[in-house]
């Protein structure tokens, strides 16, 4: 093609049409360790964040 305008076009729809169909693989997955006393409860990590819900935690 001599016409880059048209050019772009047509490749960011071919651009366009391989990210729909393309596949993510998460290749890497952290596991964080957390430590705590055995006078500590409510302890809750979120299984969607891994983050610690501190404002449930209290001692016992």
């Amino acid at each position: 093609m001599t016409d880059l305008d048209q050019a772009a076009k047509r490749w960011g729809a071919l651009d366009k049409k391989i990210g729909e169909k393309a596949l993510t693989v998460p290749l890497f997955h952290p596991v964080y360790k957390r430590l705590y006393g055995e006078d500590v409860k409510n302890i809750v990590i979120s299984d969607w964040t891994g983050v610690l819900d501190i404002s449930q935690v209290a001692v016992k």
